[in-house]
């Protein structure tokens, strides 16, 4: 399975490639008041208001650092009605897409409640990479989950 590799601070990350539509580079956002701190603003993309969320702060509750290979993932979000909403995701150093059979992530015995959306974790002899399972991670987050296709 393809799988896209980022970091949020100095731990790798991996999503499935079959969700994302397109990966551009960050840039300024229409900031939108009241909302959770990992919704960083809205992105105007082909006359779509697409919610940017930053992955750092989900995970350790500070953006992303601004850096030449911080981009924003774009997403494709299945809704009710078979309809397709897009959802911006930013993320580090994203670099690599790698072929990785799933079979290799070990869940580990770890169940964090919160972060359930983390699936297991692939360790080789260099590097380990947790599995970012993004259905998971849209049901997991207030204003992303409100139109979830069940």
């Amino acid at each position: 399975m393809l799988m896209l590799i980022f970091n949020v601070e100095n731990n790798r990350y991996c999503c499935n490639c079959d969700l994302i539509i397109e990966i551009i580079p960050k840039i300024p956002l229409i900031l939108v008041p009241h909302t959770p701190d990992y919704i960083v603003g809205v992105l105007n993309y082909g006359g779509d208001s697409v919610p940017v969320m930053d992955f750092s702060t989900i995970l350790v509750g500070h953006p992303s650092k601004n850096s030449m290979h911080t981009r924003m993932i774009l997403l494709r979000y299945p809704i009710k009605n078979d309809r397709i909403k897009i959802v911006g995701l930013i993320a580090e150093n994203i670099v690599e897409v790698r072929d990785i059979d799933p079979k290799l992530f070990n869940a580990g015995g770890l169940h964090i409640p919160n972060f359930t959306f983390l699936n297991g974790m692939y360790n080789s002899q260099n590097e380990s990479i947790q599995w970012v399972n993004l259905d998971q991670l849209f049901l997991s987050l207030p204003l992303i989950h409100n139109d979830v296709k069940t």
